[in-house]
């Protein structure tokens, strides 16, 4: 019995300093993406938000609500037709921002890139 207390016990302390480090690895990213100039930062902080389930608010976002909502055939969407958004915006229209996108999200923008890619050539 004392041992199934002492696991217990073990437990206990691992989803607590598991959601006190995630707490604080939440913060240094929000941080340091809030450090970057406001072009760079835009749509990078829009995607952070819904990545975290809007837990990272970096000065631009939409707000909890709005993470919550974007459903399509049962399936939440909101986070990929969001990226898809952001990298489209960055690509096209600003180079600060996706400079950010390709420094902090390399291999999301590089599967953006086999997309456009795809549909460009099928």
């Amino acid at each position: 019995e004392e041992k199934d207390y002492y696991i217990l016990y073990l437990k206990i302390c691992t989803v607590f300093y598991s959601n006190f480090y995630k707490k604080l690895a939440y913060k240094a990213i929000e941080k340091e993406i809030r450090s970057l100039e406001k072009l760079a930062k835009a749509d990078l902080s829009d995607i952070i938000e819904g990545a975290t389930g809007a837990k990272i608010y970096a000065g631009f976002g939409h707000g909890a609500s709005y993470w919550k909502k974007r459903m399509w055939l049962g399936v939440n969407d909101g986070l990929a037709t969001e990226a898809f958004a952001e990298m489209i915006d960055s690509t096209f229209c600003c180079p600060e921002s996706l400079a950010a996108i390709q420094q902090y999200l390399p291999e999301s923008y590089k599967i953006f890139l086999e997309m456009l890619d795809y549909l460009a050539n099928n």
